[in-house]
């Protein structure tokens, strides 16, 4: 039993340093498999970083932002809105021109009323409105000219049509339940006496 116990012994002896040389391995296999997995977490991370990044500035570009959209249209319609009671007021992008007939009209205030006059040169003298409330007064119009020529290379013909609306505010102090109007040569006259 002596010798049982020995070889025993010595085999367990011999086999230790093979145990721990085999955890030996396995622990420095297990340290590699622990920095490769966190190699592969980093650049799984630098990855989705440049993922977001590229989606960010995408966004940035390509992205509709309907409050950016309000802002701009609320800003478009300030500027219409300031350029029409502007007498340099030009809509270049637009099919309105605050210009259009805007010096063909004078007015004036006298000690009890305010005169109006507007040159209607080229209109319809039947196609002119006039509309008033306590506010403002409105007046519109429409023209129609025609061009024909004739010459040797041929005939030409040639149509315009136009129209106005103009629209003035009025003072508190102005009667207009009193409004009279009147037609001298191509001129329409309006006469809005005053409050007493």
């Amino acid at each position: 039993m002596k010798i049982q116990n020995f070889i025993i012994c010595v085999l367990v002896l011999l086999l230790m340093p093979l145990k721990v040389v085999s955890a030996q391995e396995t622990n420095n296999e297990l340290r590699n498999q622990i920095q490769e997995l966190q190699q592969r977490i980093e650049k799984l991370e630098a990855d989705q970083q440049v993922v977001a990044n590229k989606v960010e500035k995408s966004a940035g570009v390509d992205s509709w932002n309907p409050l950016e959209e309000i802002d701009h249209i609320q800003n478009e319609m300030s500027r219409m809105i300031q350029q029409s009671f502007s007498r340099t007021g030009n809509f270049r992008n637009g099919s309105i021109n605050s210009n259009l007939y805007y010096d063909d009209f004078d007015i004036k205030e006298n000690k009890d009323s305010y005169e109006i006059k507007l040159n209607l040169q080229g209109f319809d003298k039947d196609k002119i409105d006039v509309e008033v409330n306590q506010y403002a007064l409105t007046v519109s119009g429409q023209e129609a000219k025609s061009n024909e020529e004739n010459t040797s290379r041929g005939s030409y013909k040639s149509q315009s049509f136009g129209s106005f609306l103009r629209t003035y505010p009025l003072p508190d102090d102005a009667d207009t339940q009193k409004m009279q109007t009147k037609k001298e040569d191509n001129q329409l006259v309006i006469i809005i006496p005053k409050k007493v």
